[in-house]
């Protein structure tokens, strides 16, 4: 089922095969809709809005620009530290391009983070995919390319806990209407896993580098699952 433009689409045959699915292990820790406000659905809590962010009638609205032109700081702990997998997902469109400008960032600071950004120059097709620890970055760059002004897409990254103090990252991008994978990357980071985050706080489309731009982009939905969702699910 696919969040387009604040509403949710699902054919008769969608809702046949949706039904067919096994039961979903992940555990839905984190839901944010943006239909009149920024709380949290599971939480309650309410996210704070830095700069000019807006709400429209179903979405975030980030203008795009420099640093805390407008974002919106999801809050603290975020992403489960106690050796659990996660799944992140969210419905956006990219509307201006700004350098650096973040998808999310999650980070206890400049040194200590794991990120995506829409793109790292003035172009749309320069998107990374970056984890941070103790100042030793690893990065991927042009992994979920282009994004499209102007596209609503599906996003998601799950990050997988090999029990040996590694961590398996897999990002999608898919075409928010048909869900089909347009692009994805995996990747695993060997000695980091998300507790090596201390006191994280989940900016969405800002970033932890006072240097970097603010996303001009429009998010319908964003959810945090305590689970690897699979495929099917996504």
């Amino acid at each position: 089922m696919k969040k387009v433009g604040g509403l949710f689409t699902c054919s008769a045959l969608a809702l046949m095969a949706f039904a067919a699915l096994p039961l979903c292990a992940a555990e839905l820790a984190h839901r944010w809709s943006f239909t009149g406000n920024v709380k949290d659905s599971v939480t309650g809590v309410e996210a704070k809005s830095v700069g000019k962010a807006n709400l429209s009638a179903t979405a975030l609205v980030l203008p795009g620009g420099t640093h805390e032109a407008g974002h919106l700081d999801l809050g603290r702990n975020i992403l489960p530290s106690d050796g659990s997998d996660v799944t992140i997902e969210m419905w956006a469109t990219l509307r201006s391009v700004h350098f650096w400008a973040r998808i999310f960032d999650y980070g206890s600071d400049d040194k200590n983070y794991f990120t995506m950004a829409w793109s790292e120059s003035a172009k749309p097709d320069t998107d990374s995919i970056e984890m941070c620890c103790s100042g030793t970055k690893r990065s991927a760059f042009k992994m979920l390319c282009p994004y499209t002004v102007g596209t609503p897409c599906h996003i998601s990254v799950t990050l997988v806990n090999n029990g040996n103090g590694s961590t398996t990252m897999r990002a999608m991008r898919r075409n928010a209407k048909t869900g089909k994978i347009e692009r994805e990357h995996r990747q695993v980071y060997s000695g980091w896993t998300l507790a090596s985050l201390v006191n994280p706080r989940f900016l969405l489309g800002g970033s932890q580098y006072a240097c970097d731009g603010d996303a001009g982009a429009d998010y319908d939905e964003v959810r945090v699952w305590k689970g690897a969702l699979t495929d099917a699910h996504l």
